[in-house]
């Protein structure tokens, strides 16, 4: 929170009608450190499926900025294009990731059932 005074993010950080979920897609790499690419990827990714969840009549097209030390560029729509292609690639690499792993929903540690003794 704010309150007149700088303050340095040291978290994820969103605003704006989508920012509950761009936070909850953003936390999951809190720490990681990403080069531009890696991290424009993300940012269209999150920015995109925010849209898709609470859209409240937002949609395309999705602007992204970087912001360096040297001065703000805006992408514009042919270095745009490639974020969105990496962006569906790593939605379906998650999916992917998620139907091939070896993952068990079973309970590590069954409790005793009380009725079988």
């Amino acid at each position: 929170m704010s309150h007149g005074i700088a303050e340095w993010m040291e978290y994820p950080f969103a605003t704006g009608n989508g920012a509950n979920f761009a936070y909850a897609l953003l936390k999951k790499y809190h720490g990681a450190v990403l080069d531009l690419d890696k991290a424009s990827v993300l940012a269209f990714k999150v920015i995109e499926e925010a849209i898709d969840v609470g859209a409240y009549g937002l949609g395309p097209p999705i602007y992204v900025w970087h912001v360096l030390s040297d001065g703000i560029q805006e992408l514009d729509e042919a270095r745009i294009a490639p974020l969105d292609d990496a962006a569906l690639t790593l939605r379906e690499t998650e999916v992917q990731l998620l139907l091939q792993s070896e993952m068990s929903l079973r309970s590590p540690i069954q409790a005793p059932n009380p009725l079988s003794q």
